[in-house]
């Protein structure tokens, strides 16, 4: 399989159901001929088709799964050094997908320019929220955590 990496484990997937239909061929990248097992997916034009047909389908409604966020929603039993410390954690993932976006833009076509400007704009308001209102949540969290010691 093409992809090795597990983050592209659904493209992997994805990709083994198109090639199965012919609409993507695997094209040997010739920088590799060593290693027959890299190469490049190409689409072929019934693939295009298929794919610029999919696109025309409106989207479903966006999901957002995050531990962090089920983490959080119990803030009042975890305890107020831990809390920080997530918070903390959190802050600088963040502001290292900021950083990692920022230094690639420009180099991008128009839809991944918006999609990243948007991720952008997504983690720094989250950067944001979290920043001006983790504080509070720590200091609630020793709030009820004092309540429970008594």
């Amino acid at each position: 399989m093409p992809v090795k990496s597990s983050r592209h484990r659904w493209f992997s997937l994805i990709a083994m159901l198109i090639w199965a239909t012919s609409l993507i061929v695997s094209q040997p990248i010739p920088a590799m001929a060593e290693d027959p097992e890299i190469s490049l997916p190409r689409i072929t034009q019934a693939g295009r088709l298929a794919l610029v047909e999919t696109l025309l389908e409106d989207p479903r409604p966006d999901r957002y799964r995050s531990d962090f966020l089920v983490t959080v929603l119990f803030a009042d039993l975890l305890p107020p050094a831990h809390l920080d410390n997530l918070l903390n954690d959190r802050i600088e993932l963040y502001r290292s997908f900021i950083d990692k976006i920022e230094a690639r833009q420009g180099e991008r076509s128009p839809g991944q320019e918006f999609v990243n400007g948007l991720g952008l704009a997504v983690y720094q308001a989250a950067l944001n929220y979290i920043e001006e209102h983790g504080p509070w949540l720590v200091t609630q969290s020793l709030k009820a955590q004092g309540e429970a010691a008594k």
